[in-house]
């Protein structure tokens, strides 16, 4: 928002410091030509010529407050009265001018409020489309405020806490300091079509039992925006404090503030995605509040590339997988846990070994996985979903090797390196995600230069199929580690890869396009309709708003859990199998233009894999039916399966082909 001067910001300070330093010249003569006087008026022994200057300084500051150093004057006349009189009369003069200019500097103040406030009134008066209000100034914030200022029809708000210093200062100093707070948030906002309401009091001052919070906490003029919106209305609380986004949240879904205007809400809340924070999505069935997890959504971004999923990473023969696939893990927190998620369920593969000569006792198997876990210490929500999901943790290769180990150790020990040494000729796939740009980065170039070392990388091949990528954290590093990126990589590949940039996650394509979610609702949408086509299943599709519906007026009548569960549930697995046709038309493009045989079959093969691995991934296991209890009938092999259910994983393939098309354009806009 433009803001108009009365005076001039440069004029200001320039008179200001003519002015300062006009009252410190005045104040060391006076002070240089008599002794030191005290508080009683007694003559004392006189001050050093630094002392006087750093006294001239302060005491020439004090003037701008309307406050002259009388007892200095006085003195000064008292053992000074046949000297010029000239340095008191140019004191005096002084004090005149700085009083003047402190009287200008507060009526420049209102008039920086006034602008602000008729600049606030025109754009709040005017409709606006979509109306965006962030919770709270930070880089996330501003980044994509930028970016949705490009619309000229939409508006961006700012809502401000207090400041926090302002209830140390009193009279003029606490003007200034809301002042400086104010003149801080727009500079930080500068580029933005939006405007900045600082808060009187924070939000959890306002309970639940008011029906006018905006007019509790000090910011009633938020109203007029809200009512001249005329399509959706996005709150987004993008905080590094998750505890205070869900409070916020929680509070701020209150139908009661937004009046007839409720339906267009999204309320955009940073906070982990676990089955606690879920629970806020499930309200209703519009998801008023939606959860915002940087660590799910870097992984979801390197899902919606294919050139970072598995099947880069292995060899494939025939639309089979002829290799291993080894990753490692490095740090298993938030980020840690979801990269297992990804590489367990998209690193699940048919083995070319799987058919034998005999069709009769055709056995279809995984190909062989392996994932080396490294942390310092297993969180406790890493512990409770080992747990949750024994069958995953405890699955063995064809060797009885485990296809998950975990080494309880820090990577700065040399069991680290021990254990590296026994995994590095096989390595393909790499993940570090330790929490600290800079130690990520140096192990990742530590790890490089160790299999270059040990042999398992040779720069003269293009086709290593081995990489390293390195959770970016903080967006300050983010300049550090890109010029480390480019410095560690060859021509033709791409050795070390940062991922989870904040530029890539906070973008209005993700948080408010919500372009995961569409994808997955067309490939459902896609998916239902191939099933009709080719008489698969219940003829009567169900897509995924009417599903949605469903699905919540049966929790009404009861069982509500149960519903939600399998809701969500079947959810994820559009989500998966949306991302997923990467990986199958990368296999389906591998096998060339001969095609590989019965290729439809083996899709179908490696759809039931995958389906298992993510049901595993949730803590499924195999018995009757029971979404509760998270037992599955079709948690078996693929030959085991009875001709009906297989048909739903052909119907999975027969979409993936129909989307071909799309997919194809989606890879070409990732590169």
């Amino acid at each position: 928002m433009k803001k108009t001067s009365f005076i001039g910001r440069r004029r200001l300070i320039v008179s200001g410091a003519a002015i300062w330093i006009m009252g410190v010249i005045a104040y060391c003569l006076i002070y240089k030509s008599y002794p030191a006087i005290d508080c009683c008026g007694t003559i004392t022994d006189a001050h050093s010529c630094f002392e006087i200057f750093v006294r001239s300084l302060s005491s020439a500051l004090a003037l701008f407050a309307f406050n002259i150093d009388s007892n200095a004057v006085d003195g000064w006349l008292q053992v000074s009265h046949n000297e010029s009189r000239c340095p008191s009369i140019l004191l005096h003069i002084t004090a005149l001018l700085a009083a003047t200019w402190s009287i200008l500097f507060i009526i420049q103040l209102l008039w920086n409020s006034i602008q602000t406030w008729k600049n606030q009134w025109r754009s709040s008066c005017k409709q606006h489309n979509n109306l965006y209000i962030f919770w709270g100034i930070n880089s996330r914030s501003i980044r994509l405020a930028r970016e949705l200022s490009n619309e000229s029809s939409d508006y961006c708000l700012f809502v401000v806490s207090p400041n926090e210093n302002e209830d140390d200062t009193h009279g003029f100093e606490r003007i200034l300091a809301r002042s400086r707070h104010r003149s801080e948030m727009y500079k930080r906002i500068d580029g933005c079509n939006a405007s900045v309401l600082i808060a009187e009091h924070a939000l959890s001052e306002s309970t639940a039992i008011h029906t006018d919070t905006w007019n509790t906490i000090g910011i009633e003029r938020i109203n007029r925006y809200i009512k001249n919106t005329t399509s959706a209305i996005h709150v987004l609380l993008l905080g590094e404090d998750e505890d205070a986004n869900i409070y916020n949240a929680l509070h701020l879904a209150d139908k009661s503030l937004w009046a007839d205007q409720y339906d267009k809400l999204t309320i955009h809340c940073r906070a982990r995605r676990n089955n606690v924070n879920r629970t806020m999505e499930d309200v209703t069935e519009k998801s008023v509040i939606e959860i915002i997890d940087s660590s799910h959504l870097a992984i979801d971004v390197l899902k919606h590339d294919v050139n970072n999923h598995p099947v880069n990473f292995v060899d494939i023969e025939n639309g089979m997988v002829s290799s291993d696939f080894n990753c490692l893990i490095v740090g298993f927190s938030e980020c840690g846990q979801d990269a297992l998620r990804f590489l367990y369920e998209y690193g699940a593969f048919v083995d070319s070994k799987s058919i034998t000569s005999n069709d009769k006792k055709m056995k279809i198997k995984r190909s062989p996985f392996h994932c080396h876990i490294v942390d310092r210490e297993i969180n406790a929500a890493a512990a409770r979903w080992i747990h949750h999901a024994q069958q995953m943790f405890e699955n063995t290769n064809a060797k009885d090797d485990k296809m998950i180990t975990v080494l309880e150790k820090d990577y700065a020990d040399k069991e680290f390196y021990t254990a590296l040494d026994k995994i590095i000729d096989k390595l393909n796939y790499v993940v570090i995600a330790v929490g600290d740009d800079k130690e990520g980065v140096t192990l990742a170039v530590d790890i490089l230069r160790y299999a270059i070392a040990h042999g398992r990388i040779k720069l003269n091949n293009s086709n290593e199929h081995f990489r390293i990528y390195v959770r970016s954290y903080d967006d300050n590093m983010l300049e550090y580690l890109t010029e480390i990126e480019k410095h560690y990589n060859m021509d033709n590949e791409q050795l070390i890869c940062i991922f989870g940039k904040e530029e890539d996650i906070y973008t209005k394509r993700i948080l408010i396009d919500d372009n995961f979610t569409e994808l997955s609702k067309k490939y459902q949408h896609q998916y239902e309709d191939c099933r009709v086509k080719h008489n698969i299943g219940e003829s009567n599709p169900t897509y995924w708003d009417e599903r949605r519906t469903q699905t919540f007026e049966k929790a009404k009548k009861g069982n509500a859990l149960k519903e939600l569960q399998n809701l969500r549930r079947q959810e994820s697995q559009d989500r998966a199998n949306a991302l997923h046709a990467l990986t199958k038309l990368a296999i389906k493009d591998a096998a060339g233009e001969t095609q590989a045989t019965n290729l439809e079959e083996k899709m179908c093969w490696l759809e039931h894999i995958r389906w298992q691995a993510a049901h595993e991934i949730m803590g499924y296991q195999l018995g009757e039916k029971d979404i509760q209890r998270y037992k599955h009938n079709c948690m078996i092999p693929w030959e085991e399966l009875d001709t009906d259910t297989r048909e739903y994983d052909k119907a999975v393939w027969l979409t993936t082909l129909e989307l071909e098309q799309d997919y194809k354009r989606l890879n070409t806009t990732n590169k």
